[in-house]
């Protein structure tokens, strides 16, 4: 969800300050990064890299179902 990111973000910040390392936070932020590519490059080996004049559907934008909070989803970054 929208929180998850951000307390990541947080206790890596807060762990750092305080002098701790925090390579387990710094892999957890890195995985989801790669993560919100991982579809765009799908769609990439199916449909060229090229998409110009291709119209593609995306369903299910928010982060969980039956939810309208789109905050952090990693749909909003394949758009």
């Amino acid at each position: 969800g929208s929180c998850f990111p951000k307390d990541v973000r947080a206790l890596k910040h807060l762990a750092e300050q305080h002098g701790h390392r925090a390579g387990i936070l710094t892999a957890v932020h890195d995985t989801n990064q790669r993560q919100k590519n991982k579809l765009a490059e799908r769609v990439m080996e199916r449909l060229g890299a090229d998409l110009s004049g291709k119209t593609i559907a995306v369903w299910g934008l928010s982060f969980k179902p039956n939810t309208d909070d789109m905050r952090e989803a990693p749909s909003r970054y394949l758009m």
